[in-house]
C-alpha cells in the first residue's frame, strides 16, 4: 500500500515545532515499514498576498505528487489543501482520501454560507473524515455536514512523554499552550493577582498575553519558555506538580494526556476534550470554564493536598488515557486505510 501524508502544518525555521505531531505520525508510519511519502508546507507567517503566492507555488511544486498514484492520501489540516485532494481525486478516483481536522482548520474557517457550501461540495470527494477531538467533531458535523466523523487523537509518543524516573517537582503549576484569551489566561492571571499564595509557575508557549502574565511576576516565581522540543516539554511537565489548562474550549487538549504520561495530574476547565481525559478526583480536578473563584478553589485544593493523596493522583494519571499512545493511533488509521474501519 502506497500512502501520501499531506499537510500545510510543518516545522520551519520560524516555527520549528509547528505541526510536529504530523511529522511524528509520518515517522511512526515509516517505522511500521509503510510505503509512505510526506508532502508538506513549512509553517511561516505571511501577508494575505504572500499566503496566496505560497499556496500557488506549492501547487506548482507538488505537480509530481499529483501525477503519482497512491492508494491513500491522508491530509492533515484540510484548509485549504482540501482543494489539492479534490484535484487529486479527479485524476485518481480510486485513491482513498482521508482527512484529519486538528482545530483552527475548522474552527476558524467555513464560517460563512458560501465557504460552507464550497466546503461541503469538496467533502463529497473525501472517503473518511476524522477529528482529533469531540468538539471538533461537532464543528465538522455542523459546518460541513459530515454525519459521523471519526474521533482519533493526534497520538502521544510514550518514549518521549514518561516519568523518566524524575521526582523533582520544582513547579507548583505548569501551563503549556498559546498565551491567548481562549486558553483562559486572563482568568488565570486574575486568580494569580488575588491569591494569598506565592506559587512557582512555568509557562511554555508564546502569545499576545505574555506581558499581561509578567505583571504578576513580583508575587510569584514565574518561568517562561517559548518554543521547546517535545523532549524539552516532557522534561518541564515532569518538573511540575500539576498542569493547569483553563481553556474556554479545546479541540482535544492532548497536553492533558501528555502531562499524565509524565506523572503530572491535571487541573482543567470542564469543557469537551479536557473532561474526556480528566476524571475528577482521580487524575486531577475539573472546574467551570471562565469561573475564577471555582478555578481558585480547585488550585488551592490541589496544592494543599497531602502527599498520600497527591501520589494517588499521580499513580492514576500514569494509567490514564493510554489509548492515545501513538502506536495505537497509527493502528486505527491503518484500519481506516485498509477498509477495516
Amino acid at each position: 500500500m502506497k500512502i501520501l501524508i499531506l499537510t500545510n502544518m510543518s516545522p520551519s525555521i520560524e516555527k520549528p515545532y509547528a505541526g510536529i505531531f504530523v511529522k511524528n505520525f509520518f515517522a511512526g508510519m515509516k517505522a511500521k515499514q509503510a510505503d509512505v511519502d510526506f508532502l508538506s508546507m513549512p509553517r511561516n507567517e505571511t501577508s494575505r498576498l504572500g499566503t496566496i503566492f505560497k499556496y500557488l507555488l506549492f501547487f506548482f511544486r507538488s505537480y509530481r505528487y499529483l501525477r503519482t498514484k497512491y492508494d491513500v492520501v491522508h491530509l492533515h489540516f484540510p484548509y485549504p489543501l482540501i482543494c489539492w485532494t479534490f484535484f487529486y481525486k479527479i485524476i485518481h478516483p480510486s485513491t482513498k482520501v482521508v482527512i484529519t481536522f486538528h482545530g483552527t482548520d475548522v474552527k476558524s474557517h467555513f464560517t460563512h454560507r458560501l465557504s460552507r457550501a464550497i466546503g461541503r461540495f469538496l467533502m463529497r470527494h473525501v472517503d473518511s473524515v476524522c477529528a482529533v477531538g469531540f468538539e471538533l467533531g461537532e464543528e465538522v458535523r455542523h459546518k460541513l455536514g459530515i454525519r459521523d466523523p471519526l474521533i482519533i487523537s493526534a497520538g502521544i509518543d510514550p518514549n518521549v512523554f514518561n516519568t523518566n524516573g524524575k521526582v523533582d517537582k520544582r513547579y507548583d503549576l505548569i501551563y503549556v499552550g498559546s498565551l491567548s484569551v481562549r486558553k483562559g489566561i486572563l482568568e488565570f492571571v486574575e486568580f494569580l493577582t488575588h491569591t494569598d499564595n506565592s506559587l512557582s509557575i512555568c509557562f511554555v508557549g508564546i502569545g499576545p498575553l505574555k506581558n499581561y502574565i509578567e505583571k504578576v511576576g513580583f508575587k510569584h516565581r514565574i518561568s517562561f519558555f517559548n518554543s521547546l522540543s517535545q523532549p524539552e516539554i516532557a522534561d518541564q511537565l515532569r518538573s511540575a506538580k500539576f498542569l493547569i489548562l483553563p481553556s474556554h474550549w479545546e479541540g482535544f487538549g492532548l497536553v492533558v494526556s501528555e502531562a499524565m504520561f509524565c506523572g503530572t495530574p491535571v487541573l482543567g476547565s470542564d469543557v469537551i476534550g479536557i473532561n474526556a481525559q480528566v476524571e475528577h478526583g482521580l487524575n486531577g480536578f475539573l472546574f467551570e470554564a471562565k469561573n475564577i473563584s471555582k478555578m481558585g478553589y480547585c488550585i488551592n485544593r490541589a496544592i494543599n493536598l497531602g502527599e498520600d493523596d497527591y501520589q494517588s493522583l499521580v499513580q492514576y494519571s500514569l494509567k490514564s488515557n493510554r489509548q492515545h499512545e501513538l502506536n495505537k493511533v497509527l493502528n486505527q488509521y491503518i484500519s481506516i486505510y485498509t477498509g477495516k474501519r
